[in-house]
């Protein structure tokens, strides 16, 4: 299901990832083209609020503005775990939607650190499946998926790659906003014996997405 490259006179790109991943270094590789503006996530956005039962309650705040006329991009990063279940979905439609992946194992060995309870969705990874197909049913067109091994260990072809499917020539500046942040920061994946039944949902999910990757 390969989409072909967006192309537009100004693109907004909307990055959604998990809670293992880090995806700052993949703003400045943004930043670093001189092209493109970096939006800040909002004050609500990514505000987790811990309940006593080991559960959380997500705000997201999906302020979509016109891309600056400055600039031929804006970029915005997203936590897809933190995407509720019953927030409209239908604004997604009006920005190039980027998934960031993380091997299943690897965000929940950085969950169970937490010592809380946790699910399918604390992994962002039901959520971005979602993303995925709430998308390419609506206009044909599929979000970009990025894998986070592709992107430490193959840096150049995935950036060149994910340009090409922006639609934007790839710069080799944005090899430095990459190469920035340490390649061995990704904990190694520790699947403990009370995670396995969310990782039995979780890496099929990641397959899916895996097999669309750039």
């Amino acid at each position: 299901m390969q989409a072909t490259a967006i192309r537009a006179e100004s693109i907004r790109l909307a990055l959604w990832s998990g809670p293992a991943a880090t995806p700052g270094r993949l703003a400045s590789a943004w930043k670093l083209r001189g092209d493109t503006h970096i939006e800040e996530t909002s004050a609500t956005e990514g505000r987790t609020a811990w309940r006593r039962d080991g559960s959380h309650a997500a705000l997201l705040a999906p302020a979509v503005v016109p891309t600056s006329a400055t600039f031929r991009l804006t970029y915005r990063e997203h936590q897809a775990h933190l995407l509720s279940a019953d927030a409209d979905r239908d604004w997604l439609l009006g920005q190039t939607n980027c998934l960031l992946i993380t091997q299943p194992a690897t965000v929940l060995a950085t969950l169970a650190s937490t010592g809380r309870a946790v699910r399918p969705e604390d992994t962002g990874l039901p959520q971005q499946v979602e993303i995925f197909h709430h998308i390419f049913e609506r206009t044909g067109v599929a979000p970009i998926v990025i894998d986070a091994s592709d992107l430490l260990n193959d840096t150049e072809r995935t950036l060149r790659a994910w340009c090409g499917r922006v639609g934007v020539e790839f710069l080799p500046a944005m090899l430095a906003g990459v190469a920035s942040g340490s390649r061995d920061r990704m904990p190694r994946p520790g699947l403990p014996a009370s995670l396995r039944s969310v990782w039995a949902v979780c890496q099929p999910l990641y397959d899916q997405l895996y097999a669309e990757r750039v």
